[in-house]
């Protein structure tokens, strides 16, 4: 069930180097107001034990936001060519793999954060 929105407000005007084009960005990222709504809806008590978003929300702040803030689980897509850890040793180890070859194997995101 969706719990809340935000309408992007391109606020701040600027000059792409470029293109000499002059464009707008909004103040706020839209990974910010992903966990603002997030805490909105922790903050109001609302039960929920899972977070279900698109690859566009798939930045490390998010899920550690998720996971460890809000300790909720989360089903999140990523993009085939993200780097990965599998484990806490590949992650001392340096060791990254393809997302894409690790869907032989049942590992997700979430088991690696715990």
């Amino acid at each position: 069930m969706p719990i809340g929105y935000e309408i992007v407000h391109k606020d701040i005007k600027y000059s792409d180097v470029e293109t000499k084009k002059v464009k707008r960005k909004a103040a706020i990222t839209k990974n910010e107001h992903f966990r603002e709504i997030l805490k909105q809806a922790y903050n109001n008590k609302i039960l929920f034990s899972w977070v279900l978003a698109d690859n566009w929300f798939a930045a490390k702040e998010n899920l550690e936001y998720i996971h460890f803030t809000l300790k909720k689980n989360f089903i999140i897509g990523m993009k085939s060519n993200r780097n990965v850890v599998l484990s806490e040793g590949d992650k001392a180890e340096g060791n990254f793999t393809k997302v894409l070859k690790s869907r032989s194997s049942r590992w997700t995101v979430s088991q690696s954060m715990a």
